[in-house]
């Protein structure tokens, strides 16, 4: 039987009384390599639900995505997706979405223009897609309002130029999911901050919030909960941060793990 790589100190005990609502990450976390999610996962998530804690799916990936990846759950879920610029109910509806700001854009673009760049992956209020930017702005600004940016295939050197370059631009939210990667959103439109956001409309506080996640993108909703879970895969900025470090991955049934933890002290 997995078993948690730690114990609770009797104020750390004290928040997870009072955990309402669990959000979990996918790609890394809930997620495996195969993309499917493991049985045990499948029967914890239920169990928490039953219990009659909300469950919230956190992810970069868009609406539509997250809702095929979780199908075998067969739970209707509301959802933090796109990073935090898209907010969804448990009937799938919009009630909250952050676009970047055209000045924005116009600045990402001539940040990055004299670098070699693979096709960027661009998130719109209706898709998601591939294009050659700079060349492809003005067609894309006439016929989308885009919620996420994201940089592909990119070395740690050049990774790490870009960041530099991009942090100079003023409300931006510039984040990863994946070593080789970069992803720039409105400065409102993150994890933490639409998480909270949710929490509220809910009527549960950020002190009421347990957080599971692996990756950079999981920082800022780990900082608005009351305690956080970092997967044994992820990475160490985000172990840092957390509360707790699960001794499993996301192949091995961390997240079952970290929900048991709550079950087994919750009021």
């Amino acid at each position: 039987m997995s078993t948690c790589s730690f114990s609770l100190k009797i104020w750390q005990v004290t928040f997870v009384e009072h955990i309402k609502l669990i959000s979990i990450d996918l790609d890394g976390t809930l997620i495996r390599p195969d993309k499917t999610i493991t049985v045990r996962n499948i029967e914890t998530i239920r169990e928490a639900v039953s219990n009659g804690l909300e469950v919230v799916i956190a992810t970069g990936r868009s609406y539509d995505q997250a809702v095929k990846m979780t199908k075998d759950l067969k739970l209707k879920l509301a959802m933090v997706t796109v990073g935090g610029a898209d907010v969804r109910i448990h009937n799938g509806e919009t009630i909250r979405k952050i676009y970047l700001e055209r000045s924005q854009i116009y600045s990402i673009c001539e940040r990055i223009k004299n670098y070699n760049l693979a096709p960027i992956v661009v998130y719109t209020s209706e898709d998601y897609f591939r294009v050659d930017l700079p060349k492809s702005l003005p067609l894309l600004l006439d016929s989308y309002k885009i919620l996420k940016i994201v940089l592909v295939q990119l070395d740690p050197e050049l990774k790490q130029t870009l960041k530099g370059e991009l942090s100079k631009i003023k409300s931006l939210t510039v984040t990863s999911t994946a070593p080789s990667d970069i992803e720039i959103l409105h400065e409102k439109a993150n994890k933490g901050d639409s998480l909270l956001w949710l929490a509220k409309q809910l009527g549960i506080k950020g002190g009421e919030i347990a957080s599971i996640g692996d990756s950079d993108n999981d920082i800022d909703m780990f900082k608005i909960s009351g305690i956080s879970f970092a997967m044994a895969n992820a990475n160490s900025d985000v172990k840092k941060i957390a509360s707790f470090t699960l001794k499993h991955s996301c192949v091995e049934d961390g997240v079952h793990d970290a929900i048991k933890k709550i079950l087994q002290y919750r009021t």
